[in-house]
């Protein structure tokens, strides 16, 4: 141009193709959020743009997320999909509802009329069983004892991984998906090497009779595990099934410090399935040892805390504040703990510490100090629980602390808000009856239907309360992912199984597509609003090959 207009109207056109060039290439780069101009603008779900994968395509796909790793291009059930004589969902549902738990020794097993020999049915049963339960451990923030208060013994004693067999075995077992909170004993791994024997346990290459001989004063007094037989520890090596703890673990007894040389029951269930399992317990309990609780500002908040997250899929608080307001202290006096003068912070103490009235009489416990030699070793740790008494009566309020309150009546409460806005308020008196509670609620089935959704998706759907002022609003895309858990949350409450649930999620239009993301499209813009967006990456699905 030989002007100054000429100028300013080339730069303005070359601008404005540089721009439609970075443009496509944000809409092909993958996570971004492409906002249409007009702020008030409707968007509508285009349900065209969802290409749906080729059958064989998706039964690699769902395959893969079933055992970890691609089928085999020779096996009988690839050819009978590649041939169209199965579906790939059909398919992949054959060889999960083949996967079962003998019912008397726990072992996986394996028989479909649908796979021959040549599926190798004989190995992908173990690869479903230790897929879905290493799956299942990622439900669980506290996975680890060293980290938790409880010490390095432990883990020959107990196992870790122990809550996310009983959601295993809900999957496996003929059990429904309730059992995992209604459940009422210790589940243990079956695995190829079996209980060890913890008198001869080896340690840096020296033979210490760990469990057996405790300290008092300068030399070797009594012994700290029972006699005359021989006590087992959990069973270590490759998981092969899950059953119920056997007669011979459960009859392990220690003397713990704080009253030795009685003998205590190691293995004591609390009921209410993965609620009062020792090994959740110890891994979440979160008072310090020989830490009795007083109902004031000892009772164990963490693992209240960590049920509603891990099992309800709610962070806190799980209230409104204006729940909390009936809870309030408004006449405190020296003792009274400063958090219950607050509505704010009632809104989190209300749900936790009303759970924990359930929990009030155990506490932690360590077995003595021993010495064999020159070498010394950290005790291991156990649950201690009071014997309730009648001369110590039920609360009429929640005290400022009370030494008796673990020999009151194990009394508590459920109560938080649904992830509908819904007040949950239920009476309780014990683990087992929490348990019973939390399993008529939506919140336990849709909790499980999110992690089961983000597992074979990729997408983490928030279920916390929208009519609390203190959420977040969901955009287009994560109100619709939110729907559709909901949706499988209530149908699996309705039938019980997971592996219903699991094939619910796999005849997903959304499962099926290629891209396993909706798109949003503007009704008055020729832009359009991908449902995929920076908190939903594309390749977040767990054991997911795409």
């Amino acid at each position: 141009a030989g002007n100054n207009e000429g100028n300013v109207t080339l730069k303005s056109a070359l601008s404005r193709l540089a721009l439609g060039a970075i443009s496509i290439q944000l809409l092909a780069s993958g996570p971004w959020v492409i906002e249409s101009h007009s702020q008030a603008a409707a968007t509508r779900l285009d349900e065209s743009a969802s290409e749906k994968l080729p059958e064989l395509a998706l039964y690699k796909r769902c395959f893969t997320h079933l055992t970890g790793r691609v089928p085999s291009r020779t096996a009988p059930l690839t050819s009978k999909v590649r041939s169209g004589e199965l579906k790939a969902v059909e398919a992949c549902m054959a060889l999960l509802n083949a996967v079962t738990l003998d019912t008397t020794t726990g072992e996986a097993t394996g028989t479909s009329s649908l796979l021959t020999t040549g599926d190798d049915l004989a190995t992908l049963k173990y690869q479903v069983l230790r897929k879905f339960n290493d799956f299942h451990r990622t439900w669980f923030g506290a996975d680890y004892f060293f980290n938790s208060g409880a010490t390095l013994p432990d883990n020959q004693i107990y196992d870790e991984t122990g809550p996310a067999l009983y959601i295993t075995r809900a999957l496996l077992a003929p059990a429904t998906y309730s059992t995992v909170v209604t459940y009422s004993g210790e589940l243990e791994g079956v695995r190829t090497i079996g209980a060890q024997n913890l008198n001869n346990y080896s340690y840096v290459g020296t033979e210490l009779t760990r469990f057996h001989n405790y300290v008092s004063g300068s030399g070797v007094q009594g012994s700290a595990i029972q006699s005359g037989a021989t006590p087992l520890g959990t069973q270590s090596g490759n998981l092969l099934g899950i059953k119920p703890l056997s007669a011979s673990r459960a009859a392990l007894t220690v003397a713990m410090r704080s009253d030795k040389p009685n003998q205590k029951t190691v293995h004591n269930h609390q009921g209410g399935g993965i609620l009062g399992s020792v090994s959740y317990l110890l891994l979440n309990f979160g008072l310090g040892q020989e830490q009795a609780t007083d109902g004031g500002l000892y009772v164990a908040r963490r693992h209240a805390k960590n049920v509603f997250k891990d099992l309800l899929c709610r962070d806190i608080p799980p209230l409104r504040e204006l729940d909390a307001t009936g809870f309030v202290n408004s006449s405190p006096t020296s003792s009274t703990p400063a958090f219950r003068t607050s509505a704010t912070c009632m809104s989190c103490h209300a749900a936790l510490d009303n759970f924990a009235g359930t929990t009030r009489a155990i506490y932690l416990s360590e077995t003595p100090y021993y010495t064999t030699g020159a070498s010394s070793f950290a005790p291991s740790v156990h649950l201690q629980v009071q014997a309730e008494s009648s001369t110590y009566t039920a609360e009429t309020t929640p005290p400022d602390s009370d030494s008796n309150f673990g020999r009151r009546p194990k009394n508590g409460r459920l109560y938080f808000r649904s992830y509908d806005g819904t007040l949950i308020n239920e009476s309780v008196t014990g683990l087992a009856a929490m348990g019973a509670a939390m399993a008529t609620t939506n919140d336990l089935y849709v909790c499980a239907a999110k992690h089961y959704f983000e597992y074979f998706t990729g997408l983490s759907v928030s279920l916390q309360d929208t009519g609390n002022p203190l959420s977040s609003t969901l955009g287009e895309a994560e109100q619709y992912y939110r729907d559709q858990v909901i949706q499988l949350g209530t149908s699996l409450k309705s039938h019980g199984s997971l592996k219903s649930l699991v094939e619910e999620i796999l005849n997903l239009d959304l499962y099926q597509s290629r891209s396993q993301r909706k798109n949003f499209v503007s009704t008055s813009s020729s832009y359009s609003r991908s449902a995929r967006t920076n908190n939903s990456p594309r390749n977040s699905g767990t054991g997911t090959t795409r």
